[in-house]
């Protein structure tokens, strides 16, 4: 990154070249936040719930899958962090409820919303409850103003804080 803001500067003046590699390091930002990583939690001790993928210790509760994205869910991954968590759901037997923690996540956008309220209804279709965990306070208003499909039903919930 050091290295292309140099040769930015070199080639295109200073002004120019600083502008260039403000550029391109946007783009790389977008870029690998539009490539997603969905893990996959297990227990680990009483309250901590890790990569199970990190540390193979951790221990997953039949029938619950706890998954949670990586990078913080917006426009331009949203789609491919839902059918990654699909995929993990029909890799799983006998699922009977899905925790999506969205911690990463400090805020929702429409089409992250959007996503979500498909994830739901697909689940609810399955006969899977939802529950949606570890929100921010902006992403968690932003979901109780969102209107799920009613094929979700109250199959879909958030945890909420005592």
């Amino acid at each position: 990154m050091t290295l292309t803001a140099v040769a930015a500067v070199i080639v295109f003046g200073m002004l120019d070249g600083l502008l260039a590699a403000i550029a391109f390091s946007l783009a790389m930002l977008l870029h690998s936040l539009s490539s997603p990583r969905l893990s996959v939690l297990g227990r680990m001790g009483a309250h901590d719930f890790v990569s199970v993928e990190r540390f193979p210790e951790a221990a997953c509760t039949p029938g619950i899958l706890v998954l949670r994205p990586e990078e913080p869910m917006f426009f331009a991954n949203a789609e491919r962090l839902m059918a990654m968590a699909r995929q993990r759901v029909l890799q799983q037997t006998e699922v009977r409820l899905v925790v999506f923690s969205l911690e990463e996540s400090p805020d929702l956008d429409g089409t992250a919303l959007e996503c979500l309220g498909e994830f739901a209804a697909w689940l609810a279709s399955r006969k899977i409850e939802m529950r949606v965990a570890r929100l921010k306070e902006t992403s968690r208003d932003a979901l109780m103003r969102a209107q799920f499909p009613s094929a979700a039903g109250d199959r879909v919930r958030l945890f909420q804080r005592r």
